[in-house]
């Protein structure tokens, strides 16, 4: 890594990485906050023995290296997170390119910008390939310091995310406990305290034979314990599935692996005639204590929910809502949807339901709830 950029590296920085997204939207359990605590926290990643050959074989296949197979699956994953198709990851690069370096004690740690669009749902072997292009580019324009290029591009800062990239993959090959002269050397895993990025995954790649193991450190104030349980076994799951059958489309490789098939029991039965206010009137005669909705937020019985459908349609009536009025309804998936949506129904407007997540923090009022403006 040269303290002083080649000026055509840093040219080339600005165009691979002009126009990249500011922040990368993932589902995460709380709102972003304007300052980040530094708290994170860990846990383990393991991959199977027989995927992690897979990804070995495939990787060799390809002429490249297990890092390019878990980069093209990482990245796919996020796109699938984030509904996007441009995806920047972090990744760290030793910075011991040249011979002298070697018998130097110090660090020499860079980090480089990976940047693949994974758009158009393409197979497994166009991922590959994609990922394989993005990667060695970048790497062949590793020596540029990653704060020159932050300057260069100057992109827009805040304390709430790390410019440029918010997820790192940091692939260790080859780790062997040191041999020091006269001493006995051990490994001690510290537990993850602080984490700078919002998901840093590390894998590490002992050798053909030994599974592929590693970590994913998070956010705490973005996720909680079981959402990057959750992100780990879908990594897994989608990472399996890409490499079962390299010329499927990304997209339809499910992120939790399917135990039962997936139609059993002969053709569904037609549903039911009605109108689903109708439908939901019926269960309210004859089981008004069962459950209707089962939300994040809480459960609502068919009784609960015809008394607070009945609430809002009349107050729709009241506003002048007419028959096949569009009704616009934004709110986090969960029972006030289906009450705001049974309730449009009920006063025969048409309702235009828009999930959000994220846009408000905990305990803000919505629209329909504010005094004068709806109902609760």
């Amino acid at each position: 890594m040269s303290p002083v950029p080649d000026p055509a590296d840093l040219d080339w920085w600005a165009g691979h990485l002009d126009g990249v997204p500011p922040v990368l939207d993932l589902p995460t359990d709380r709102p972003r906050p304007a300052v980040p605590d530094p708290g994170g926290a860990a846990l383990d990643l393991e991959l199977p023995a027989a995927l992690s050959e897979r990804v070995r074989a495939v990787a060799a296949a390809y002429r490249s290296t297990p890092f390019i197979v878990l980069l093209a699956g990482l990245q796919a994953l996020l796109a699938r997170l984030s509904a996007t198709a441009d995806i920047a990851v972090g990744v760290p690069v030793s910075g011991r390119d040249h011979p002298d370096t070697e018998g130097v004690v110090g660090c020499f740690l860079n980090t480089v910008v990976v940047r693949t669009d994974v758009g158009g749902d393409p197979t497994g072997r166009d991922l590959l390939a994609r990922a394989r292009e993005s990667a060695l580019g970048a790497l062949a324009h590793a020596g540029t310091p990653f704060d020159r290029v932050v300057d260069r591009l100057r992109p827009e800062r805040n304390l709430a995310a790390t410019p440029l990239f918010q997820v790192m993959l940091n692939y260790i090959s080859g780790v062997a406990r040191p041999e020091l002269p006269g001493l006995e050397a051990s490994e001690i895993q510290l537990p993850e305290l602080t984490t700078k990025f919002d998901l840093s995954w590390h894998v590490v790649d002992e050798g053909p034979g030994a599974p592929l193991r590693g970590g994913l450190a998070y956010r705490t104030d973005l996720f909680e314990p079981g959402t990057a349980d959750k992100l780990t076994r879908w990594y897994v799951s989608l990472l399996d599935g890409l490499l079962a059958d390299l010329d499927a489309p990304v997209g339809a490789v499910p992120l939790e692996p399917v135990t039962g098939p997936v139609v059993d029991g002969g053709p569904p039965p037609e549903p039911p005639a009605g109108a689903v206010h109708h439908l939901i009137e019926r269960w309210v005669d004859e089981t008004p204590g069962a459950p209707a909705v089962v939300g994040g937020d809480r459960a609502l019985t068919y009784g609960e929910l015809e008394s607070a459908a009945n609430r809002i349609a009349h107050w729709l009536l009241d506003a002048g809502v007419r028959a096949d009025e569009p009704v616009g309804v934004l709110l986090e998936p969960g029972g006030p949807t289906w009450r705001a949506r049974c309730s449009a129904s009920r006063s025969r407007a048409a309702a235009t339901c828009r999930w959000t997540r994220r846009t408000r923090r905990r305990g803000s009022p919505r629209c329909w709830r504010r005094p004068g403006c709806g109902p609760r």
